[in-house]
């Protein structure tokens, strides 16, 4: 790998764990919220999904942005966003403060999920690199649970706002050593009509509802479990709620590395259909031992199954194909409308089924995020017939030269 190339995995694999981290943090002191400024289920929902929000508008806007003045003139500046809301949300501690500077804090992180993925394969990495970046974000996930039950065991609530600032710190550090991408260099549109021309054309239009309603029917359940998480388990069973959710991720975390092995295989596309019914079909199991009063350890099973398989399938997959599927001159444009859909599918499952979990429908939560796994199987199957401009498949790399044009 050319010192090119290490900046940008490097740099990559620390905004996507800084990223999970801070859309993770809160997700395991609702109930401490809840104690301390008595506030409604709604409002716990909605400091969960602030920073979705955000990252709704961050990544279409930025995205769209990126392929006009270059990935690394939006990647060197929005960092300021992360680290003055991080600020903010630790020094300014209450519920509206926390809200606002997540909602901040979402638009910067919403780029780095626009641009990052799109600037990887412009690299011309191989498909395990995107999804290796993912797996680290996976970490970030465990590490914010982590903190959270550290943080209630030590009665230090603003622990995991103050570990949000500092790892921004190395995060801003490092992009003013990103290199601008080439192929952005090569084959940027020229004017804003030619752009303009470029999104609207109807393969674009059919690519966007391709990947974008798959990432958002899969951020229903995602988001929607992973940021309620703690509360789900304290329904089913309360002596799992401290470590429970850290316990179950760190078990989730090889997940990924399943991901590594069989997407370049057989191909994204056909696991991401996979992934959805295995998950889906954990959910399923979970309410039928609910439902019948059966263990809760056996519940616990089925939702770490669930996890699991989200961790490995649709998660990777529905960041990765688009990545893969649009061509330069809408690069980041593509990725930021796809991501637009899949965050509006997170804030669905954050504020309608997260508000279901933490109020004691956890069988009505988990039913639904069944239901949207298995219509995201069903939509995945329009991508089988879809032709890719490049895909990594049998450990092949992607040429910056083979990426179509639009």
């Amino acid at each position: 790998m050319t010192n090119s190339r290490q900046v940008i995995f490097i740099f990559s694999l620390i905004s996507i764990f800084v990223a999970t981290y801070n859309l993770t943090l809160t997700s395991g002191l609702l109930h401490h919220f809840r104690e301390v400024w008595h506030l409604e289920p709604a409002t716990l929902s909605l400091i969960n999904a602030a920073p979705l929000l955000g990252m709704a508008g961050g990544g279409l806007v930025l995205g769209l942005l990126s392929d006009r003045v270059g990935r690394v003139t939006i990647l060197q500046w929005n960092w300021l966003i992360i680290l003055l809301s991080s600020a903010a949300a630790l020094v300014l501690y209450s519920p509206s403060t926390i809200i606002g500077a997540r909602i901040l804090l979402g638009i910067g992180l919403g780029s780095d999920f626009a641009i990052v993925f799109p600037y990887i394969v412009e690299l011309g990495n191989t498909s395990r690199m995107v999804i290796a970046v993912l797996g680290l974000g996976d970490v970030g996930q465990w590490l914010a649970y982590a903190i959270d039950a550290l943080s209630r065991h030590l009665h230090w609530y603003r622990m995991p706002f103050a570990l949000s600032l500092l790892w921004g710190i190395p995060l801003a550090l490092w992009r003013h050593q990103l290199p601008e991408s080439r192929v952005w260099q090569q084959q940027r549109v020229t004017s804003y009509t030619q752009w303009a021309r470029s999104l609207i054309t109807p393969s674009t239009r059919t690519h966007i509802i391709q990947t974008g309603v798959p990432w958002a029917l899969h951020q229903i359940s995602g988001q929607g479990l992973a940021l309620f998480l703690p509360s789900i388990l304290l329904k089913v069973m309360a002596t799992t709620v401290h470590w429970g959710s850290s316990i179950i991720k760190l078990l989730v975390l090889p997940a990924f590395i399943v991901a590594l092995q069989i997407v370049p295989l057989i191909g994204p596309v056909k696991w991401q259909i996979i992934g959805f019914c295995l998950r889906a079909l954990s959910f399923v199991a979970a309410v039928v031992t609910l439902l019948v009063h059966g263990s809760p350890w056996l519940t616990i099973v089925m939702l770490t199954s669930a996890l699991f398989w989200g961790s490995a399938g649709p998660d990777k997959t529905t960041v990765l194909i688009p990545a893969l599927l649009f061509g330069p001159r809408i690069h980041t444009s593509g990725q930021g409308m796809a991501e637009l859909m899949g965050r509006l599918g997170s804030l669905v499952g954050v504020l309608i089924f997260g508000s279901l979990a933490i109020t004691g429908h956890t069988v009505t939560a988990l039913s639904g995020f069944a239901l949207t796994d298995f219509l995201g199987a069903v939509v995945s199957l329009s991508l089988l017939t879809t032709q890719f401009p490049t895909v990594f498949i049998r450990r092949q790399k992607l040429h910056t030269s083979s990426l179509s044009q639009d």
